[in-house]
């Protein structure tokens, strides 16, 4: 089979391949009322773009379907003339025919579609710990005296970006009593002098937590940065939200 003949547009394929997006639509919608009425669920109603734009988009699907349109057209006309074995004995006419009507046609194209956008934009996992909270703050110990107020949210510990609990353990298990850190929250930048725990031996802030949930939208933002969640609330994320 001839590539370009293959291809060459004449008035049954461009008739098909205007119809096409409008066939697939109406597939789409049929299934939808089917649905609907075997699950007894009312369906989504559909949103009519202008019609410049259903134009425009129309014809565009038509332009990139047509080579599962010319795969169509092929496949009646050997139908037609009943020489389907002369295609399946055709190697070349058979993968041309086969891709043309598994990859260009509309469903196909669209998980296509999909794919390229979910690689390039991965989904965003969101309500992720974004900090930690103070819960609570003990008298006389190193948070209160270095400042750290409840219901500030530290960000980061050292200057090491602080997720959840278990981070914020991480790296205070790696000073020791004694030692003067920095800890960032959203109120501000503390020195705080590590205290003695008497249980473990280890270094002690004097202070509850609680991880600190968050949307952090796209999930890059700096230390400290706000990130509006509605119109009036804002939150505080680490640069590895999400």
């Amino acid at each position: 089979m001839d590539t370009l003949e293959f291809l060459r547009p004449d008035k049954s394929k461009i008739i098909l391949a205007l119809l096409i997006p409008y066939i697939y639509s109406g597939m789409v919608l049929l299934s939808g009322y089917l649905m609907s009425y075997v699950t007894n669920s009312p369906i989504s109603l559909l949103i009519i773009p202008e019609p410049f734009i259903l134009f425009a988009f129309s014809l565009f699907e038509s332009l990139v379907t047509y080579p599962f349109t010319c795969g169509l057209i092929a496949l009646y006309r050997k139908l037609r003339t009943r020489n389907l074995g002369d295609l399946a004995r055709d190697m070349k006419g058979l993968l041309t025919v086969s891709i043309s009507v598994i990859i260009f046609n509309p469903l196909s194209l669209r998980m296509i579609l999909l794919s390229l956008i979910l690689i390039s934009y991965p989904l965003q996992e969101y309500g992720l710990p974004c900090g930690v909270l103070i819960a609570g703050v003990f008298n006389d110990s190193p948070a209160e005296l270095a400042g750290l107020q409840r219901d500030e949210i530290i960000l980061a510990f050292e200057n090491d970006n602080v997720r959840d609990i278990s981070r914020l353990m991480e790296l205070l298990s790696e000073h020791g009593p004694g030692e003067i850190v920095r800890v960032l929250t959203d109120g501000g930048e503390y020195d705080l002098e590590l205290g003695l725990n008497p249980e473990t031996g280890g270094p002690y802030m004097g202070a509850n937590f609680t991880n600190h949930y968050c949307d952090c939208g796209n999930g890059v933002c700096d230390p400290g940065e706000r990130v509006r969640k509605g119109n009036t609330t804002f939150t505080y994320c680490i640069k590895d939200c999400a």
